[in-house]
């Protein structure tokens, strides 16, 4: 049977609701699971259920000792298997027994501790409940469960920054212009905090003459490059929200992408111009267009009011459920989520992060944004590195990197270079120099800002 809870529902609302469908089914009762199993969507090879209740109104031993005679000096002890995962059952004699049995290999002997000790915290929960009592007022966790639950696996909470990403970002350009804010490896080339935030502001004069305000978007379809960070800060200091666009995408993708979120400009360079699929929006050449960028004042452009509710970026899903989907993210969310990765990933001054993920990918949020409101530097890979382990680790060394965010497959393929290389030096940060002397390092699993709020990734 299946029950739907909700949090306002009360404890009489479920049990009517309960005795409802068991009163429904009653008169089917004597149908073999057999035959439910064969009339169910449920594959054959698959279980029909994996759990299961059963309620007796007493135990066999007390049923036959109160026959009396030699029956009450004698004990009787019933022993069976569900054969399920997962199976309760209870008994009610003096007083109400449940037994849990659970499969071994399925759920460790903690799990089920804990699955039991939850259970008795509900029922004597439900036990006390008050007429009218809500569902999610009855507890499921003890004190101590629920202290450690809130306080010891949750992150501590962070007020929502009431500076926008733009505030927080020219206040790290202000006290620091002439730090590096970002470079690409094996090139030689470095940006300044300065000369990011003049060159940002450039642009941002230039999309404003192409329509950029507030509710409006412009794409970006730039490789990697200080180009494209450059046109993520210009598209914001004039007030819309930007689409990344990977170039290596499919044309079909892009296309969608292009059409379904209508640009109102498209900032690429002529080579990728015209490899675009044709669309409305007005197209940003930041090579053909290099004078008239270049001519523009490096001061940020007098900037709409903006709500912590005005979208900041639109990022498309992968489309593995369906058509991609777009996801608007607003600066509120994206400030949040900035300071709760600043403090989570502990991100100085001093850190050097590696920029890995691709740009249409929202894990680059969190390796672009939170970098350069930290005052640390941004190191933009290049193909080299994510086709081989011993090239990050040689560009990881000599640029001094300090944070790196892997995807699984890869840092899977990392962590088994390691440990089948001994010598190989890791940066500092990510763990001991030598992965051989300690075994060890300070790794955290993430999720991109869209997954954390809608989960879009």
């Amino acid at each position: 049977m299946r029950a739907h809870v909700g949090a306002t529902d009360t404890v009489d609302d479920l049990l009517r609701a309960i005795r409802r469908q068991l009163d429904a089914v009653r008169p089917h009762e004597h149908a073999s699971l057999v035959d439910v199993h064969r009339w169910s969507d449920v594959p054959a090879t698959v279980p029909l259920y994996t759990t299961g209740v059963m309620f007796e109104r007493s135990l066999v031993d007390s049923v036959l000792r109160r026959r009396g005679g030699q029956w009450s000096s004698r004990r009787f002890e019933v022993l069976e298997e569900s054969g399920l995962p997962l199976f309760l059952a209870a008994y009610q004699d003096d007083g109400l027994l449940l037994r849990l049995e659970y499969d071994t290999d399925r759920f460790s002997d903690r799990t089920g501790e804990q699955l039991g000790n939850q259970l008795a915290t509900l029922l004597h929960g439900l036990a006390d409940a008050e007429v009218g009592a809500s569902l999610g007022s009855v507890p499921m966790l003890s004190p101590a469960e629920a202290a450690e639950v809130v306080d010891e696996l949750n992150p501590p909470r962070y007020e929502m920054p009431l500076a926008s990403i733009l505030d927080s970002f020219e206040q790290r350009v202000g006290s620091a212009p002439d730090s590096a804010a970002l470079s690409v490896a094996g090139s030689g080339i470095t940006m300044s905090y300065g000369e990011l935030d003049g060159r940002a502001s450039q642009l941002a004069h230039v999309l404003r003459a192409h329509g950029a305000e507030p509710g409006r978007i412009e794409a970006i379809c730039l490789p990697r490059s200080p180009e494209f960070v450059i046109a993520m800060f210009a598209v914001l200091k004039a007030g819309a929200a930007y689409l990344p666009i990977d170039p290596a995408y499919p044309a079909d993708a892009i296309a969608h992408m292009l059409t379904d979120a209508a640009p109102c400009a498209v900032v690429t360079t002529t080579s990728l111009a015209g490899q675009l699929p044709a669309t409305t929006a007005d197209t940003v050449d930041i090579v053909r267009d290099r004078e008239v960028i270049d001519a523009q004042s490096a001061l940020t452009p007098d900037r709409p009011s903006l709500g912590q509710h005005h979208p900041a970026y639109i990022i498309y899903t992968s489309g593995s459920s369906g058509r991609p989907k777009g996801v608007l993210i607003s600066h509120g969310a994206l400030a949040g989520f900035c300071e709760a990765t600043i403090h989570r990933y502990e991100i100085r001054s001093d850190d050097r992060m590696l920029q890995f993920a691709s740009l249409s990918f929202d894990i680059s949020i969190e390796e672009i944004f939170p970098t350069l409101l930290s005052g640390a530097r941004l190191l933009l890979r290049t193909d080299a590195m994510a086709e081989s382990i011993d090239e990050l680790l040689e560009v990881a060394g000599r640029e001094g990197l300090t944070v790196l965010n892997l995807p699984t497959a890869f840092c899977h393929d990392l962590v088994h270079h390691l440990d089948t290389n001994p010598g190989s030096a890791v940066p500092a940060r990510f763990g001991s120099r030598s992965w051989a002397a300690k075994r060890s390092a300070d790794t955290r699993s993430s999720a991109g800002p869209n997954s954390c709020q809608a989960c879009a990734g």
